[in-house]
């Protein structure tokens, strides 16, 4: 969206894109959720 905007949405933003990029990386379907993701990483 064109024009200023405010800076909790660019900084969810700054958080959330790595986030998601990261676990698109790892191979981590986002559907199976954060018990799923811890279980992997013991």
């Amino acid at each position: 969206m064109p024009g200023e905007q405010p800076a909790w949405r660019k900084a969810s933003a700054v958080v959330l894109i790595p986030i998601f990029v990261t676990a698109t990386t790892g191979g981590v379907c986002l559907t199976y959720g954060p018990g799923e993701l811890f279980a992997l990483l013991r």
